[in-house]
């Protein structure tokens, strides 16, 4: 019993530290050059730090909880500098795109992954599009990308807040410069469910979950590794909070993970299960 409460307790830091380790990977994707060289720097050392943490075998769960909390304090520190309008020369004057304002946002439970598709209305003499996003309650600035097509891709949006997209319209022609930032648009993720349960049984594995108040439905996500290779497997009503996958190998390793679904907007996968095999 002593031993299976100290893997209990291990599988439960590996979790943790799973979820810092991507708390890490997302501050570091920040626009550096948004912020002041102070507080940027104070965050990436703290990244670091948790990295280290990470990645040493005897952490203890305090150590990763207090890990991550710096990190949350040193994305809320953050400092943006103040942006100046330059005006240059009169030879040196360029016409300034105008700004795009986003179109629509749609999250979709897919195969493998939860994803936001943004959609940016197109503007005049405008060759690309950054598109850009902000949480509710950080000031942290994450750059999703650029697209020519006015559509893009978030493949980490984030659960239970509402975040903010928003784009700036560039051009390869030296005549125009770079707009303003457009008029931003909001969603708000479902919020995932806290905990994913897994017991084995006889050539099947029973997941069950804790329930989301106002969920629709759930889908259950699979996969023989902890931190990736996920794909869904199941949707499941609202009504229950578990599913049976009989479609297992006995004695093979798997991890689970569970999307909410709620009135408009799904969750992003929940944490991981701990790790089950069926049982012959």
């Amino acid at each position: 019993n002593l031993k299976t409460k100290a893997e209990e307790e291990q599988e439960k830091i590996a979790a943790e530290k799973a979820s810092l380790r991507e708390l890490c990977e997302t501050s570091m994707n920040i626009e550096k050059d948004l912020y002041t060289e102070e507080t940027y720097s104070a965050l990436k050392d703290a990244c670091a730090a948790a990295l280290k943490v990470c990645d040493a075998g005897n952490a203890s769960m305090e150590d990763v909880l207090n890990a991550k909390s710096i990190v949350d304090e040193a994305v809320k520190a953050l400092k943006t500098i103040p942006q100046k309008e330059i005006d240059p020369p009169q030879d040196q004057k360029t016409k300034q795109l105008a700004a795009p304002s986003i179109k629509s946002l749609k999250s979709t439970a897919g195969k493998k992954e939860v994803l936001v598709k943004i959609t940016v209305n197109k503007t005049a003499n405008a060759d690309a599009y950054i598109v850009y996003r902000t949480v509710r309650g950080s000031s942290a600035v994450l750059k999703i990308g650029t697209t020519t097509t006015g559509t893009i891709i978030d493949k980490n949006p984030v659960s239970g807040k509402t975040a903010s997209y928003y784009a700036v319209a560039t051009s390869d022609n030296p005549e125009y410069g770079m707009s303003k930032n457009g008029t931003s648009k909001n969603i708000t993720l479902a919020s995932a469910t806290k905990k994913v349960s897994v017991k084995k049984d006889r050539k099947a594995v029973k997941v069950s979950w804790k329930k989301v108040k106002k969920a629709k439905t759930y889908y259950v996500y699979r996969s023989r590794k902890k931190a990736s290779g996920y794909a869904r497997i199941a949707k499941v009503s609202a009504k229950r909070n578990y599913y049976v996958d009989r479609k297992v190998k006995v004695g093979k390793k798997y991890y689970y993970r569970v999307v909410t679904k709620g009135k408009t907007a799904f969750s992003n996968l929940s944490k991981p299960s701990k790790a089950v095999k069926a049982a012959k």
